[in-house]
């Protein structure tokens, strides 16, 4: 436990998949997967100095425009910079030693809940309500870790979990045809070597089309009225 003057209590807790949780004033930032070692160079609001992450979150919270922040910690004080988005490895960064960033964490998984309205699903800001339930938008990644959408996944960081679009699917990009249940599909689809399996397509007489895309690297894929199929969505950590 971490005190912080009399205002800020800071809880870090490592979680399964080198996940780190940090908890401030009841919000959660949770480290974001693929940016250990790296400095992102746009969508700064600020930057501090700040003698623990604790700190740099709290500073973070007192933004309303904070969604992530980076916190580099080799000689006292660190560094601290604020992000107006969530940042992801693809975004533009240069190296920096000992460096991380932690982003915006939902307090409840909201993702596969039932919904009338988006407002159902939370306060992220990329979620939709489709069909009654709360669901990234198409092609991006729920991830688990962050309790948030991403539209980008390291292929280490996927994981065996999968979210389900019923009546959805993708068109091409179905890289093995198989027989089989669901659990066959998944088993398939997460011990997949020749290739990254992303996603697969399902039909519950027992057939599935395993795909390595989505919406967001191949727009235009996305089938949004495909009865009879449910396209199951890898999550992220």
């Amino acid at each position: 436990m971490l005190l912080v003057g009399t205002l800020l209590t800071a809880l870090f807790i490592y979680m399964p998949m080198q996940l780190v949780k940090t908890e401030v004033n009841s919000k959660v930032f949770a480290q974001q997967p693929g940016t250990s070692g790296v400095l992102f160079t746009e969508y700064t609001l600020f930057t501090s100095q700040e003698v623990a992450k604790g700190a740099c979150a709290s500073r973070c919270l007192r933004n309303a425009l904070c969604l992530s922040f980076t916190f580099t910690r080799v000689v006292q004080p660190g560094k601290c910079q604020g992000h107006s988005k969530i940042m992801t490895f693809s975004d533009v960064k240069v190296a920096e030693v000992g460096a991380q960033t932690y982003a915006v964490r939902e307090a409840e998984e909201w993702w596969e809940k039932s919904c009338s309205t988006k407002a159902d699903c939370g306060i992220n800001a990329y979620v939709i309500c489709r069909r009654n339930v709360c669901v990234c938008p198409h092609g991006y990644y729920v991830s688990e870790g962050l309790n948030q959408c991403v539209s980008d996944c390291p292929v280490s960081s996927l994981t065996p979990n999968f979210v389900q679009y019923h009546e959805a699917g993708i068109v091409s990009h179905n890289i093995v045809d198989l027989n089989g249940d669901a659990a066959t599909c998944i088993k398939a689809c997460v011990q997949s070597t020749s290739y990254y399996c992303l996603n697969f397509e399902y039909n519950p007489a027992e057939r599935c089309l395993l795909g390595d895309a989505t919406e967001v690297n191949y727009p235009g894929i996305w089938i949004e009225n495909e009865p009879g199929w449910i396209l199951y969505q890898r999550n992220c950590q």
